[in-house]
């Protein structure tokens, strides 16, 4: 080797969302170690991850359980594949958890490599699904603005950012977005955009529960009561986003139960392994499986990472110190604790418009001139803590195994950098 990991980085690397001159020597965070909710650099700098990297390392970093099944799994076979009528055991161990733990009436389950493949898969078969029916026309899908599903060139049609979208056209043509859960009459322009349509030639609607692209935009009372019978009434497959909310992100196990969702189709990722190995999942009712699922059918579709022993086996793991650690009901817990520190700092503090979140989703809309934002998040990384700013808001996404304590200096260190900017 020669130079330092930072230098090697520079010379090869190429980081996704990420600028050209934020990736150099001096600007990078190079990661080498990491325990709880705490990650260090090769310098020895330490912060609070309250990104949890990509809101995925849920359980914290350095999980020795996670390693330990992840290594048993690689010296007992390595590699197994899904394909072609072969199958293993933590593969099938896993599809039978998650049928216990989703929706009901989720009970099959195609495995991804992430979350973009698994709504690209969602994609797929909503429309392969009808092409068998004889009803090829029946292909649109539906997003929403702000929302995000990814950014292979199928979840990025229905993915709502339009500055994630620009240069990377032609797109496949969908039918485009409609308003946030959030918004007044959003279920209603759901209903509206279906009927310009033309219902005959909608196969599905897109929707994270809650939506962290968004700022953590809740729904409206009532919003996915109305949306499921919408989709019901005009045959419209409901496809669950649940790639950042499953797994206790917001206090259950997974989001849609705080509104008794029920979709013919649930996409999932990150936190299912903690992030520690790449795996999604696509899951599925019974009754969509049977509408591509025949005797003498192949199903030409699949990847070659997906639902590997290790990353099975990780995910075996994970939901194993869900259970055993009561991970899911402290997200609820410390969430309220959080969005209660923040509201008394809101209360005092004339730079925060409005604190919103669910478990430990929370946003926080900053009410200060354009650019507060990333001058925020810059002061709270040099002040030890990870967060994720989008525009002027900042969103605190941390592991669910975050203590009180830990919570108490993550907000202390977001007072202290708003009054920073705020003398800027």
């Amino acid at each position: 080797m020669s130079g330092s990991w930072a230098e090697m980085d520079e010379r090869h690397l190429v980081h996704p969302f990420t600028a050209a001159d934020q990736a150099t020597e001096e600007n990078l965070l190079m990661l080498v170690s990491g325990r709880g909710v705490r990650v260090s650099d090769e310098r020895g700098r330490s912060w609070i991850d309250a990104q949890a990297a990509l809101s995925n390392v849920a359980l914290g970093y350095g999980r020795e359980e996670l390693a330990t099944a992840a290594a048993a799994a690689l010296a007992e076979i390595g590699f197994a594949t899904l394909f072609t009528g072969r199958g293993h055991r933590w593969a099938a161990a896993l599809g039978e958890r998650l049928a216990e733990l989703t929706a009901p009436g989720i009970e099959r389950f195609l495995f991804t490599v992430g979350g973009s493949d698994a709504i690209e898969s969602a994609i797929k078969l909503v429309r392969y699904a009808n092409a068998l029916a004889g009803r090829p026309e029946k292909r649109k899908v539906i997003g929403r603005q702000g929302g995000y599903h990814g950014v292979s060139l199928g979840a990025l049609s229905v993915t709502g950012l339009a500055p994630l979208r620009e240069g990377f056209g032609p797109l496949p043509e969908y039918a485009g977005h409609v308003p946030q859960a959030h918004e007044p009459g959003a279920a209603e322009a759901l209903e509206r955009r279906i009927l310009e349509e033309g219902p005959e030639t909608v196969a599905a609607f897109v929707a994270e529960p809650v939506s962290q692209s968004a700022v953590v935009a809740m729904p409206r009372d009532g919003y996915w009561t109305r949306v499921q019978q919408i989709c019901r009434e005009h045959d419209v497959a409901l496809v669950l986003d649940e790639v950042i909310t499953g797994f206790g992100r917001t206090g259950r196990m997974f989001a849609g139960e705080h509104w008794d969702i029920r979709p013919d189709l649930v996409t999932m990722s990150k936190a299912l392994t903690s992030g520690y190995l790449p795996l999604g999942a696509l899951g599925m009712t019974e009754e969509f499986h049977a509408r591509f699922a025949r005797p003498g059918q192949t199903l030409m579709h699949g990847f070659s990472g997906g639902g590997g022993p290790a990353a099975c086996a990780v995910a075996l793991a994970t939901l194993d110190v869900l259970r055993d650690e009561g991970l899911v009901e402290r997200a609820a817990a410390a969430g309220e604790y959080l969005r209660g520190r923040l509201a008394d700092l809101q209360a005092r503090c004339g730079w925060i418009a409005e604190v919103r979140g669910i478990g430990l989703l929370v946003g926080v809309d900053l009410a200060a001139e354009p650019g507060v934002g990333g001058r925020v998040y810059a002061e709270m990384l040099r002040r030890g803590v990870i967060v994720r700013a989008y525009g002027d808001s900042i969103v605190f996404t941390p592991p669910l195994v975050i203590t009180d304590e830990e919570l108490d200096e993550v907000v202390d260190v977001f007072e202290a950098a708003l009054q920073a900017s705020a003398k800027r």
